[in-house]
């Protein structure tokens, strides 16, 4: 079994220099000792967009344009065409040999970024909930009657939109 424990700095600095180096998900999480569900997920969470210059291009990036031929990007049906290698395969564009031909949109993983993300979720989830003295009392006020009486949700089924 893979280590479970968080990703380190360290890897995630691993991580970026062989999507750099183009290699896929699965060696990425052999190099790392991480499953590769672990790599995957890491690198679709931190992964940066930088949407494709739509400007004097063709606007239809649609994978189902060719059956409708009518796409403007707004039906149901709109679908961005994917790119195998990025998708399926390393996660992000980091140093693609398409990169400056590519119209689609484009990923990039940075290990930095992807550092102070996860370090900015952890301190925000063991902060808890910042409520003034005055706004925890009129909550307090709101919740413990019908703790008393009745459930929270019965509450809110009477309470009108």
């Amino acid at each position: 079994m893979k280590n479970a424990s968080k990703l380190s700095f360290d890897q995630r600095c691993k991580i970026e220099e062989m999507i750099n180096l183009r290699k896929r998900k699965f060696e990425i999480a052999d190099e790392i000792d991480k499953s590769r569900s672990t790599v995957a997920r890491e690198i679709m969470r931190h992964r940066k967009l930088k949407p494709s210059n739509l400007f004097n291009e063709n606007a239809y990036n649609c994978s189902f344009f060719k059956d409708c031929k009518v796409c403007t990007g707004k039906c149901s049906l709109y679908q961005p065409i994917k790119c195998p290698d990025r998708d399926r395969y390393i996660g992000a564009c980091n140093n693609c040999p398409n990169l400056k031909s590519c119209k689609l949109d484009k990923y990039f993983y940075k290990a930095k970024i992807a550092q102070k993300s996860y370090e900015y979720t952890l301190t925000d989830a063991r902060q808890g909930v910042n409520l003034t003295r005055s706004e925890l009392i009129e909550l307090a006020h709101i919740i413990c009657p019908l703790i008393k009486k009745r459930t929270i949700y019965l509450y809110y089924l009477t309470q009108s939109p």
